[in-house]
């Protein structure tokens, strides 16, 4: 039985995001709570028992200072660790691609050539959309691997190899990570269109700005811009949960 843990609140030092977990009527709660016990006490390196989405990404990246509380079903956490390992994951994701990206670039000239031609490439456009998705999910099991790795090294002194995996079970785990990508990808959010918004550039707003010294206004804009952040921070947490 899997319970979903929506950001709640921060603790009064800012350090402990605290999730609400979503309860399930009364005849379920005994297995829920014993769910969740398992989940926790058999928690380890390379089978994680939770997941961690922020908006439409989703990792099983570890939940540093992770506590949980059976009968107020509420998760407390470091959150800025969880974020880092987070988000460390998606960037390694990111450069993995990025790399098979640049490797295409000569057949990426060889099929505009034969398009300007009058060659049909439909077919090999089709064949790259796949290969694009095959390398994607191999970078997210490479990168997933690397933070294994890195974990044993930190926890244990490990050096961990791949080959010491479970394959039938990673390719389990593999396969759970990618249907609740997909399921994600799907989720709409209310702030999406001001997103979009905020990618247009008013070139007014250059045009108009004021060519003085502006030194007591770069004070305050620079206070402005940490009030902010710490906003952003917060606003982020509404858009996670931990499963």
């Amino acid at each position: 039985m899997d319970t979903e843990f929506s950001f709640d609140r921060l603790s009064d030092d800012g350090k402990v995001a605290i999730f609400r977990g979503e309860r399930v009527p009364d005849d379920l709660q005994k297995l829920q709570r014993g769910c969740l016990r398992d989940a926790l006490e058999g928690n380890n390196v390379e089978k994680p028992a939770h997941y961690v989405q922020f908006r439409r990404q989703i990792h099983d990246t570890e939940i540093p200072g992770i506590q949980l509380d059976l009968q107020a079903l509420e998760l407390t956490c470091d959150w800025r660790g969880m974020y880092s390992a987070f988000f460390a994951e998606e960037k390694l994701c990111g450069k993995l691609i990025e790399t098979w990206v640049g490797k295409q670039e000569s057949w990426a000239k060889e099929v505009r050539a034969k398009a300007e031609s009058g060659v049909d490439t439909s077919d090999s456009m089709l064949e790259m959309i796949k290969n694009f998705g095959n390398q994607s999910e191999d970078d997210y099991r490479d990168a997933r691997r690397a933070r294994i790795r890195r974990q044993y090294l930190e926890k244990h002194n490990w050096d961990w190899d791949p080959t010491d995996l479970d394959m039938v079970q990673e390719k389990t785990i593999l396969k759970r990570l990618r249907d609740k990508r997909f399921a994600a990808g799907m989720e709409e959010y209310s702030d999406d269109d001001d997103e979009a918004d905020e990618d247009q550039i008013d070139e007014d707003v250059w045009e108009d700005e004021d060519d003085g010294d502006g030194s007591e206004e770069e004070g305050e804009n620079e206070e402005d811009e940490e009030d902010e952040d710490e906003a952003e921070d917060e606003e982020g947490l509404n858009n996670s949960q931990v499963d």
